[in-house]
């Protein structure tokens, strides 16, 4: 928390010689370790500029708000941490070092720590370093909450999947859901949000879709526009269906479409293809525009002769 403003008959009261050699002298050291930083927001150094953020922003400007925004979170985890731990270790390591740290100290401060103490001791005395805790932080994390965090940052990074991260964060598979919001992303933007919307988690489903709508299949189009599967009974709705159920309305629709050209060609002069010593190459050929009667006369013509 920010100590209170130094004020003069209601205003704020503007450093004196001392603290501006002082803010002079951290601000040349910042980027050696935190401490520079945590002195200058606890000794009210950043008065003039109204508030400690105010300060940060003309101090490091719009062309390096992310490295202002490194600092702060940085700074953020020295706090938690020097809290809990109640030595000013942390607060002399750099932005740099308690990178690893940043989240984990915002989502669980307790496990945070125990990571920098194990840090500490892989440090032997000294400061430690981004691999000191990185190696800690691997030690002390289980696997699941491994793969946990990292879903997490690789969705974040992503896009807006609010949603995914909170189901992770609520014990959903971080893989399983990692893997379905890269799916989306890879996604047409159309498929991608009837997807979302409706929940579809069926990867091969998404995967068959999205193929399909790319080839401007008729039948894809119409599933994203209706959210139903359909077929001549009845029809699923997409976020219930499998890959299995869209594999079956393509069959159909594939055979309707044969019954189709084949009552359009019934008593006309249609053109096949004749594969010579490839008789399954000219069954194929002829399956596709004759309807089942016709080949059965045909084969019995054959066999007459």
């Amino acid at each position: 928390m920010e100590h209170a403003l130094v004020t003069q008959n209601g205003h704020i009261s503007p450093l004196t010689f001392d603290e501006r050699q002082r803010l002079n002298k951290y601000e040349d050291q910042i980027e050696g370790g935190l401490d520079a930083l945590y002195r200058i927001k606890n000794e009210n150094l950043w008065r003039e500029y109204g508030s400690f953020e105010a300060y940060m922003a003309a101090r490091w400007g719009d062309k390096s708000s992310r490295r202002r925004n490194q600092l702060l979170a940085g700074l953020r985890t020295a706090e938690t941490l020097t809290k809990l731990l109640g030595t000013g270790v942390p607060i002399n390591g750099s932005e740099f070092s308690l990178r690893p740290l940043v989240t984990l100290a915002e989502e669980n401060p307790e496990k945070a720590v125990e990571v920098y103490r194990i840090a500490m001791q892989i440090a032997n005395g000294e400061t430690p370093s981004h691999t000191d805790v990185q190696i800690a932080k691997n030690a002390v994390l289980t696997q699941d909450e491994q793969d946990r965090k990292y879903a997490i940052e690789q969705i974040n990074a992503l896009r807006s999947y609010e949603d995914y991260v909170v189901e992770i964060k609520n014990g959903g598979n971080p893989k399983q859901i990692l893997a379905l919001v890269t799916l989306y992303e890879s996604c047409e933007i159309p498929v991608r949000r009837v997807m979302i919307a409706l929940n579809v988690r069926d990867i091969t489903l998404i995967r068959l879709i999205n193929d399909g709508f790319r080839r401007g299949s008729e039948v894809a189009r119409e599933v994203l526009e209706t959210g139903y599967i359909q077929f001549r009974e009845g029809a699923i709705a997409l976020g219930q269906a499998t890959a299995k159920d869209y594999r079956r309305a393509l069959d159909e629709s594939y055979r309707e479409h044969l019954l189709e050209r084949q009552a359009q060609n019934r008593g006309q002069a249609i053109s096949v293809v004749i594969f010579g010593g490839d008789a399954q190459g000219t069954f194929e050929s002829l399956r596709q525009v004759l309807d089942y009667s016709t080949m059965i006369a045909l084969g019995n013509l054959i066999s007459s002769m």
